[in-house]
């Protein structure tokens, strides 16, 4: 599974995420589930080691050293701009588990407004086996 460029239709205020790259696969682990205002949801990411270099200083500080991943138009969305966006939205849907492994596809952006890096909008989730350590 590749990444679905049609869902950037569905973002709304596309303008504050700066597109690093437009497609790419990540795997590690669900530590955070959070739902938004605006629909989407919001999880903390903790990266496999041969990904950690995605992340920067604000990941580190605000997000505890993991990546964001924001599938969106998840859930109700309580936030006005983003009412319009999402009600033409028809999937694909996730239910991500904490503490369960996945490889994502999504476009790998820069949030402008929080200063770190997010995979948003996120194409693919796809349950991996556990790695012990």
């Amino acid at each position: 599974m590749k990444c679905d460029q049609s869902l950037w239709k569905y973002v709304y205020n596309p303008g504050r995420l700066q597109i690093l790259e437009s497609c790419i696969s990540v795997t590690g682990t669900v530590e955070e589930v959070r739902k938004e205002a605006d629909g989407d949801v919001h999880i903390r990411f903790r990266l496999d080691q041969a990904f950690e270099s995605l992340l920067n200083d604000k990941n580190v500080a605000r997000q505890q050293g993991d990546l964001v991943l924001e599938p969106i138009c998840q859930g109700k969305v309580r936030q006005a701009d983003a009412a319009e966006p999402c009600s033409r939205y028809n999937g694909p849907y996730f239910e991500p588990e904490v503490g369960q492994r996945y490889q994502v596809w999504g476009a790998y952006v820069h949030d402008v407004d929080h200063g770190w890096n997010e995979l948003h909008p996120v194409s693919s989730m796809q349950p991996l086996p556990t790695i012990f350590e």
